[in-house]
């Protein structure tokens, strides 16, 4: 049992890593494709805004779903 869990914290630790590497590359990227399509549309508020809300709508539910994978499991890191 100790030795699965040790298993599985080594992989969220590198999926994590992986998932910060993606965001680091996937946000900026994002932002300069919302830009040009605002800068082509002239409707920056509206383009900006549903860049917001698709941000919301995708990291409010994953950032919950740790939260309580948090709750759930903190007591097994204690000593």
């Amino acid at each position: 049992l100790h030795k699965e869990y040790r298993r599985q914290r080594q992989m969220c630790i590198r999926d994590s890593k992986d998932t910060a590497i993606a965001t680091v590359i996937a946000v900026p990227e994002l932002m300069h494709k919302a830009e040009t399509i605002a800068g082509q549309s002239y409707r920056p508020i509206e383009v900006f805004t549903a860049v917001i809300v698709a941000y919301f709508v995708i990291l409010f539910p994953v950032t919950r779903g740790v939260d309580r994978l948090y709750q759930r499991y903190a007591h097994l890191g204690r000593s």
